[in-house]
């Protein structure tokens, strides 16, 4: 099914305009005779539309560059405004249905203009971008970005200087100061200096290990995870949230929550990156929020990051048909797939395949948020949930990928109807790579090495090197 986007239709990469009067002034009535009507303005039309859908970032101290919570601060950004929305720019919103993926549901908060909407705002353009009569009309309140009722904040306990070109993975060990056992329903990462912090992932560490591999300095070099061992005593850690460029607070459905058992430390693993390749930067206030549930949940809540696999290996995989499969140029066999993205290349493709495990006491997977994630060179990403009984569910794509604005989508549905996930189950993913100098990250990451033509790159957890990576939100039964 084609997706309106903006006043356009995509199908099969193509971009349609879509027929559309727009104007403002006159119309007819259905006799035929002509009736004034209003012409569209900012307080009557507009307002109320960039409140909805663009005011949760473009508002003062937002994230956007520039505010547009007022008509003065608005009209001279009026044909810009058009212009982005146009190419599909703005709103910024990756998930998209397309001819080979159709989600089970709508998602959450999703900003994109209806044709009405995009109608509208070329009409306003168009004549000359009014103010129009005031209204006392209610504006709507704007997509949540951050976390309400907070109980819990927590700050890197050190300034990091980062210098030179080269990337640090760092992490933190916090102290909640919790004596009980904690169900956590809503995450927030606040990242203290954006142009430096690449991501970051929050675990619980319910062994304390961390406070060990952290020392006197209160944190520690871990590439890779949080490196903490298992323990006899029950799990080493889980994850509780994340955060990339453009993502939302990590809020948990009703009657879910995460549990973090009393006396736990929470791991802040922190992903930095020069903003340029080149200049130092400082970070002394990255931190998070947190939420808790005030009585233990119906259903436990659990995050899990599925895929970055670096080479064929179907004996940990679950079997012939599972992890890393084979792509387009790879050796062929006996030759194992492995996860490399040859230069000069585009529409290069890498697929992992990843078994539901069967985990005591769990019946099935509710599904009620999902990401995607790779890098620079990445493109396009495609999640399905294939069935044991061989019926599949694409659960997201994301095929205009954009580094710069990630998040966690929500299934705009009650948790009973959730996609469900079971034991047998199949969660696939396709990342699309595009390696050549036709693609502006690839010229911004080679710019950053000093290069001037492209490389192979492999998986890794440089933000130069690449993955391939689904963010799930499951909901289970028992703990």
């Amino acid at each position: 099914m084609a997706r309106l986007f903006a006043g356009f239709t995509i199908r099969g990469g193509v971009l349609f305009a879509a027929v559309a009067t727009f104007g403002c002034g006159s119309s007819k009535s259905s006799d035929g005779t002509a009736t004034d009507q209003e012409p569209v303005s900012w307080n009557g039309n507009i307002a109320p539309l960039v409140a909805k859908k663009c005011v949760g970032c473009h508002q003062t101290g937002g994230i956007a560059p520039m505010s547009l919570e007022s008509y003065a601060s608005a009209k001279p950004y009026a044909r810009q405004m058009l212009a982005e929305v146009a190419a599909g720019a703005m709103p910024p919103w990756s998930a998209r249905t397309t001819d080979e993926c159709t989600p089970p549901y709508a998602f959450k908060d999703d900003p994109t203009l209806s044709d009405d909407e995009m109608s509208q705002l070329k009409a306003w353009v168009d004549n000359g971008a009014i103010e129009g009569a005031a209204s006392n009309t209610p504006l709507p309140v704007p997509a949540q970005r951050t976390l309400d009722n907070r109980d819990l904040e927590l700050t890197i306990p050190t300034t990091i200087n980062v210098d030179g070109g080269s990337d640090q993975l760092l992490c933190f060990s916090l102290d909640p100061k919790l004596d009980q056992d904690a169900w956590v329903n809503g995450v927030q990462v606040n990242p203290g200096n954006p142009e430096i912090v690449h991501h970051v992932l929050l675990f619980s560490d319910p062994q304390g290990q961390s406070i060990e591999l952290a020392g006197d300095k209160g944190y520690y070099p871990c590439f890779g995870g949080p490196e903490l061992e298992p323990s006899p005593d029950g799990p080493s850690f889980a994850l509780l949230g994340a955060w990339a460029p453009g993502g939302v607070p990590t809020v948990t459905p009703p009657d879910v929550a995460m549990q973090l058992p009393g006396g736990s430390r929470l791991v802040m693993q922190v992903h930095y990156h020069p903003h340029d390749g080149v200049h130092s930067g400082a970070d002394s206030s990255t931190s998070v929020d947190l939420r808790f549930a005030p009585t233990a949940p119906r259903l436990v809540g659990k995050l899990a990051l599925l895929g970055n696999i670096s080479q064929q290996d179907w004996d940990k995989a679950g079997g012939e048909g599972y992890g890393l499969m084979p792509g387009p140029d790879d050796p062929p066999p006996p030759a194992k797939a492995e996860f490399s993205i040859p230069p000069n290349v585009s529409g290069h493709t890498e697929t992992e395949r990843i078994l539901i495990p069967e985990e005591k006491g769990v019946k099935d997977y509710l599904v009620w948020g999902i990401a995607t994630h790779m890098h620079y060179v990445g493109t396009d990403m495609k999640i399905d949930l294939v069935h044991s009984d061989g019926s599949s569910d694409c659960l997201l794509q994301t095929p205009q990928w954009d580094f710069n604005w990630q998040r966690v989508y929500y299934y705009d549905t009650p948790l009973a109807s959730a996609p469900v996930a079971n034991f047998g189950d199949v969660i696939q993913m396709r990342c699309t790579y595009d390696n050549t100098m036709n693609n502006p990250q690839v010229v911004t990451a080679l710019d950053q090495q000093g290069l001037t033509a492209p490389k192979t790159v492999t998986l890794g957890e440089t933000s130069l090197d690449e993955m391939c990576l689904g963010a799930f939100g499951f909901a289970v039964e028992g703990k």
